[in-house]
């Protein structure tokens, strides 16, 4: 399924992907590149709260798992759940993860309206 889920999101099938996606999890659910390839395919999709609890489940699973990280953080920005999102940035430095330029921008601008700054 997840191989499937792949080749369909390839070839311009997203929908299809997801239902591969969660039928991969259900099969693999110690599998955390398996829900974070589900969750990147629900924010590409912009289903943020979605993506927001799969992503979640991928670092329950593997808490190393950093594209889930940096996949979490970008869903809880879009759904603007800033405060989480400030807590996983934080997160993301204390583990060494580099944010990619357009979040880190994004979270340097929550810091310094919510007066949480260095």
């Amino acid at each position: 399924h997840f191989l499937l889920g792949r080749a369909l999101e390839a070839e311009g099938h997203p929908e299809e992907a997801l239902r591969a996606y969660r039928e991969a999890c259900k099969h693999n659910p110690t599998d955390a590149s398996v829900y974070t390839r589900y969750g990147l395919a629900l924010s590409r999709q912009g289903k943020w709260a979605d993506a927001v609890e799969v992503l979640g489940k991928a670092l329950s699973v593997n808490p190393e798992a950093n594209d889930a990280r940096i996949g979490l953080l970008e869903a809880l920005l879009r759904e603007r759940r800033y405060d989480e999102a400030l807590k996983e940035a934080a997160r993301c430095t204390e583990r060494g993860i580099v944010i990619p330029l357009e979040l880190a921008t994004e979270m340097e601008s929550l810091k310094l309206s919510s007066g949480k700054t260095r």
